[in-house]
């Protein structure tokens, strides 16, 4: 039976009879008017750290796939119709401007960030910083009780909230610059480095690349090819270059560029390392892009227009992929991003170096270029071929016969193969001085040995 729900306050029914219903609206302002009678508070009570103490509970027991953003969002037009009614004391408009649930210290530290690390980063750190601060009222600590104690518990409380390992490495890294820069301004006295030691760090699984199959992929292009829809073409140009998404949704309509030998190039804009680079293109890539580009309006800022914004566009394009690949059989879930897995593999397997490859995807390191470009089954099959082919040839010819059978002429020529290759190395000269001593001794005991070998023979016949 379903749970039947509280009925709305008279404000919320007058604030819909003049503004419109809206469910999620209506969701939002009756989780609102819920915990005000939880925490006794009336609308004439309300002060601007109350609407901060409600946006910093748990978003998902307000409404599903919200963020505390849009939840504001939902509420600022209740809010200000309060504030036109005469039922709030303040003016919830400049709510909107500050860093909801961030406190002082945190505010401080995120804008020291600003003048070196990209907003997004910046951005990422106070939301971290924010779930750690809403933590701490709901454990009802303060900065200056964080010990070792309370920092295990928040890892604890990480790990029980289902965070993957690469999520719970941001947060601790965030919480722990966060931590030397209190030190630093001497807010807290502990040691940064004893509150979150490096052990507590989670070891991230080092994912392979999921390249499309080369079955999957040939379709795929082919598709690409034949059709005249505008996002599949611009998922031919992803997969002929290498782009990131970020990078194809902002190429801008000149970024075309040509050499003195009318070699073209593709002009890659600042992406997700915030570097520029060039990306070489064949003739079917450049009249691809000679397509796309005279498809693009006159003025228009972007290569790609969107009705909306960037991330529609993005979206669009991931679900042009899905449907594109509907019926194959891809061996994992369709995203834009194995489009470029699949470009560096491809390349790889061709034969082109690791440093080549790390140019061409904008990596800063070829440690990044290792872990998105790993060597295929493909090319490891073929190297340990090669491999054993070489290991076959070398036992021939080692137990082929040989016409001197004379072992002391044998270990001479082995004594100066050793002096002409290794002698003169420094590095090797001590090692090579002893195995050539000890051949010597062992010509010395040649003689002998066949002797007693005579002699046996002797005896048994």
């Amino acid at each position: 039976m379903p749970r039947k729900k509280n009925p709305l306050p008279k404000t919320a029914r007058a604030f819909f009879r003049s503004r419109g219903h809206n469910h999620r609206q209506e969701r939002v302002i009756r989780n609102f008017h819920a915990w005000l009678c939880k925490e006794t508070l009336t609308l004439s009570d309300l002060v601007p750290e109350h609407i901060e103490a409600y946006l910093r509970q748990p978003v998902r027991r307000v409404i599903r796939k919200s963020s505390r953003k849009s939840l504001y969002t939902r509420l600022k037009p209740y809010l200000l119709w309060l504030h036109e009614q005469k039922h709030l004391r303040f003016e919830p408009e400049g709510l909107g401007r500050r860093k909801l649930g961030i406190p002082n210290p945190a505010s401080a530290f995120v804008d020291t960030l600003r003048p070196v690390l990209k907003p997004a980063t910046c951005h990422e750190y106070g939301c971290h910083l924010r779930a750690f601060h809403a933590w701490m009222d709901r454990e009802s600590l303060s900065l200056h009780d964080i010990a070792r104690d309370q920092a295990v518990k928040w890892l604890q409380h990480l790990v029980r909230h289902g965070l993957s390992p690469a999520t719970r490495c941001h947060h601790i890294f965030h919480v722990r610059a966060y931590f030397e820069w209190l030190c630093e301004n001497k807010v807290i006295s502990a040691d940064p480095g004893e509150l979150l030691r490096l052990s507590d760090i989670p070891k991230k699984p080092d994912y392979l690349p999921r390249p499309f199959p080369p079955h999957v992929d040939r379709t795929l292009k082919r598709r690409f090819n034949e059709s005249d829809d505008i996002h599949l073409k611009a998922l031919l140009l992803m997969r002929c270059t290498g782009l990131r998404i970020g990078e194809l949704i902002r190429l801008v309509p000149h970024c075309l560029e040509t050499d003195h030998l009318d070699n073209a190039f593709l002009k890659v804009p600042l992406g997700k390392l915030n570097n520029e680079r060039l990306v070489p293109l064949d003739a079917s890539t450049r009249e691809l892009l000679e397509n796309l580009r005279s498809r693009c309006p006159r003025n228009a800022y972007f290569l790609l227009v969107s009705d909306k914004c960037r991330s529609s566009l993005q979206n669009r394009l991931a679900n042009a992929l899905k449907n594109a690949a509907r019926d194959l059989d891809t061996h994992g879930r369709v995203t834009t991003h194995r489009l470029r897995h699949t470009y560096a593999t491809e390349l790889l397997n061709a034969g082109m170096t690791l440093y080549g490859i790390m140019r061409l995807l904008g990596h800063r390191s070829i440690h990044m270029t290792m872990r998105y470009a790993a060597l295929s089954q493909d090319t490891v099959a073929r190297d340990y071929q090669a491999a054993m082919t070489k290991v076959e040839t070398r036992y021939d010819i080692a137990s082929s016969p040989s016409t001197d059978t004379d072992p002391d002429r044998l270990l001479r020529d082995v004594i100066a193969w050793l002096r002409k290759h290794h002698a003169a190395n420094p590095e090797t000269k001590r090692a090579t001085d002893a195995i050539i001593k000890r051949i010597h001794r062992i010509r010395q005991d040649i003689p002998s040995v066949a002797a007693d070998i005579g002699r046996s023979k002797a005896e048994y016949s």
